[in-house]
């Protein structure tokens, strides 16, 4: 009886020990866990004390135009520049909008100060500068089921006569309804949803610099600061980082009517480069993306299955230097080109 006892003594001091091991070890991780969370918390507020603020926080987000028109003047006013302030070309911008955007009221007003905005933040980083050229008025599909779908319904309207296209609308499609913009890569073409009265000015400030962002080639960014970010949390941050500044500066120095046919070898080289550098983005290759998007557009409307498979090929040779990158919205979409195709002969 004795020596049973105390082996079972030995046993409930090896059990405690274990527990206290394990306790002890527990306690490490958490203690690891806590520091790793505190220090990425004062990076990133370090991080953000170091660009200027545009809006207090995201619940004071109702502005009149004059007060937001003296939060960009004076973000203008306190943000070192970038590049030369001088202007070095002007684009001109031929502007869509739908019948919903004009029974708003003052909408001639909002539509120039958004183009403003656009052209006084590409004034200050690159030297260009855009204008409105034209205005007309457009007819939108009241069917659309995203903005997607509602973009791709006006494309046949893209001027010639202009460098780019924007398209204002006033419409809520009722799948993906938080979506405030839309822009294809090198496709000269803009959709832009602005915010209903009321809202935040500063967001819309923020969409248009970065759906234009888009049309010139710039992907999406992993930086929180980041005007090309994924997710804009609060619409005030309208710094770039090194690859979409490079990026820009590349589409800016296309001849834009020509859209992704004005991509030569040298320049698809040096996207290609900027694509290979950017370890954090994961979408498709963005010449491949529009060409993918194009043959689809040629498909529906009605061109001929030699233009669709140029496009194909021409994107299936990109995408195949990058197969890691994908984009499951555009896969379903070219898988259904690709079967139209395989029709023709």
């Amino acid at each position: 009886m004795h020596g049973d006892d105390t082996g079972s003594e030995r046993r409930e001091g090896s059990n405690g020990a274990l527990q206290v091991a394990i306790a002890i070890v527990l306690a490490g991780v958490v203690m690891v866990c806590v520091c790793a969370l505190a220090a990425f918390a004062w990076i990133e507020l370090s991080s953000r004390k170091a660009l200027p603020r545009m809006t207090p926080s995201r619940q004071q987000v109702v502005r009149t135009p004059s007060e937001a028109a003296r939060e960009w003047e004076e973000y203008l006013s306190t943000t070192p520049l970038t590049a030369a302030p001088q202007t070095l070309h002007t684009i001109g911008i031929h502007l869509l909008v739908d019948e919903e955007y004009r029974a708003r009221p003052h909408w001639e007003r909002d539509a120039a100060a958004l183009v403003a905005v656009l052209s006084e933040y590409f004034q200050r980083e690159f030297g260009v500068g855009f204008v409105v050229e034209s205005t007309a008025p457009c007819e939108s599909d009241d069917n659309a089921h995203d903005l997607l779908d509602l973009s791709d319904s006006l494309r046949s309207l893209v001027s010639d006569e202009s460098e780019m296209t924007l398209f204002l609308t006033g419409q809520s499609p009722p799948q993906r309804d938080y979506e405030r913009g839309y822009a294809p890569y090198f496709g000269r073409f803009v959709t832009m949803r602005p915010t209903a009265p009321g809202d935040s000015w500063l967001y819309d400030h923020e969409t248009i610099i970065h759906e234009f962002g888009h049309a010139l080639g710039a992907w999406h960014s992993g930086s929180s600061l980041s005007a090309m970010r994924l997710w804009k949390a609060d619409g005030q941050q309208f710094v770039l980082g090194a690859s979409e500044r490079a990026m820009i500066e590349i589409g800016l120095g296309l001849e834009l009517r020509k859209g992704a046919d004005g991509i030569n070898a040298a320049t698809l080289r040096q996207i290609d480069a900027l694509m290979r550098a950017d370890t954090w983005y994961r979408g498709e290759h963005p010449l491949a993306y529009e060409l993918y998007r194009r043959a689809e557009e040629r498909m529906l409307s009605g061109a001929s299955a030699a233009a669709v498979r140029a496009d194909v090929e021409r994107a299936d040779e990109i995408s195949v230097r990058f197969p890691e990158r994908h984009n499951k919205r555009l896969k379903a979409r070219t898988d259904t080109v690709r079967a139209w195709l395989r029709e023709k002969p």
